[in-house]
């Protein structure tokens, strides 16, 4: 199945199975900050922007997101928002894992 969306800005076509998660997909397109923690919805590692709302990828069936707008860290990262979000985290005295940071 073709699924057109917009992937970190990008016109781009997902061809998979309907059923197969958002998460794979996303990993198969080479966004390897979406990661596989608890594969449940749980721990927030594989979390991205579905129309600017975050959502676990891991529970999300592909095939719903014709038109959807997805956005994942590697993208974000490079927003100021990004910048702000990471000095309230270093003055906190918090560090991030690969793990951690979408969810984070």
């Amino acid at each position: 199945m073709n699924i057109k969306v917009i992937l970190n800005g990008q016109n781009t076509i997902f061809e998979s199975n309907p059923d197969e998660s958002l998460m794979h997909v996303l990993r198969k397109h080479s966004c390897t900050s979406v990661k596989c923690g608890c594969n449940q919805g749980s721990c927030g590692s594989c979390t991205v922007l579905l129309d600017d709302k975050p959502v676990v990828s891991c529970k999300i069936p592909v095939g719903f997101m014709n038109n959807k707008n997805i956005i994942t860290l590697e993208y974000f990262e490079k927003m100021p928002e990004y910048k702000i979000i990471m000095q309230g985290f270093t003055l906190a005295g918090i560090e991030l894992c690969g793990y951690c940071n979408s969810g984070k």
